[in-house]
């Protein structure tokens, strides 16, 4: 069904300012939206983290392929070596 075109042209004319009178409440409300679930998130997060048991020890066995290596630097070989 097609709709008359005066009509048609008024609902294009409304569409068009509905669209640029929402576009800052759009943005608005992104940012509200968006910080609160950052602080929410995150911020909760690394609370509970930080009141956690705190940080555990890596327990390397002998059989592992991960080893600890030394923050200082090494020869370029010694980095190069296969697994």
């Amino acid at each position: 069904m097609r709709l008359p075109a005066p009509v048609s042209r008024v609902l294009r004319f409304l569409d068009k300012w509905f669209r640029i009178l929402t576009r800052p409440l759009q943005i608005v409300s992104n940012f509200v939206f968006l910080t609160v679930t950052y602080f929410l998130g995150i911020g909760l997060s690394s609370v509970f983290y930080k009141l956690g048991p705190g940080k555990k020890k890596i327990v390397y066995r002998k059989n592992s392929f991960w080893q600890p290596m030394a923050p200082a630097p090494k020869e370029k070989e010694a980095w190069m070596r296969p697994f």
